[in-house]
């Protein structure tokens, strides 16, 4: 799923295809492969207390700065020729990069290196929490066969209805599926501190037993199974 959401962020952010499924386009793999690993104690607290540290003649740090440029040079070049496009001139947005640039008619206009860092921001914080959603879904799917089977049914009664496709469109009427995922969030957040819930007033849950459970005016979130039972 690293890879597939990698693809698709790519294309759909700014139209760049990074062929990682198919291995077709090592350099830049290893660029992103390199900005995304985490950074040592050294790196982490370097940057912060040390004065021009991404400057200093380390072999981690040049390495780090070297895949650096060559993804930004690959954004700077796929922005640019959406720039030279003549596509761009008749309105047909295909990614996020078109839409940004095709919003010129407004006060709030965007450079080319502010598009750039949207693209940035959009493939580091939307590619590892895709991915890894993507694998606790599959996971739920493949415990639960009974749900996935109730999924599978929907996906077909949908692209049935839809000339044998799910498009865009379409994906508002797959309610159980959205509500399924929506549930594997709940149960295994990837930004777990992102996930919290406070109630306006203290208040009651019922529980299967008969039961209620007290909970009161504060934030509190577990999935421990100590605490909660596969009721379902």
């Amino acid at each position: 799923f690293t890879k597939l959401t990698l693809d698709i962020i790519g294309l759909s952010a700014f139209g760049y295809d990074f062929q990682s499924l198919t291995n077709q386009n090592e350099r830049v793999m290893a660029a992103y492969k390199m900005m995304n690993q985490p950074p040592s104690i050294l790196f982490a607290v370097g940057r912060v207390y040390l004065p021009f540290f991404d400057r200093w003649p380390l072999r981690a740090i040049q390495r780090r700065n070297d895949a650096k440029r060559m993804l930004f040079q690959t954004v700077d070049d796929v922005i640019s020729a959406k720039l030279k496009s003549p596509r761009r001139r008749t309105g047909a947005a295909t990614d996020l990069v078109d839409l940004m640039l095709d919003n010129q008619s407004t006060e709030h206009k965007i450079s080319a290196e502010e598009a750039r860092t949207h693209v940035m921001t959009f493939l580091t914080a939307g590619h590892e929490t895709t991915s890894s959603t993507l694998c606790w879904v599959f996971s739920m799917l493949a415990t639960h066969p009974e749900m996935e089977t109730k999924a599978r049914s929907e996906c077909h009664d949908v692209a049935a209805a839809n000339n044998g496709r799910i498009e865009w469109k379409s994906l508002g009427e797959l309610k159980y599926v959205t509500a399924f995922i929506q549930e594997t969030l709940r149960l295994y957040p990837t930004i777990a501190a992102l996930a919290t819930r406070e109630t306006a007033t203290d208040d009651y849950l019922p529980m299967a037993s008969g039961k209620s459970y007290f909970v009161p005016k504060v934030y509190i979130y577990t999935t421990s199974i100590l605490l909660w039972k596969d009721e379902f």
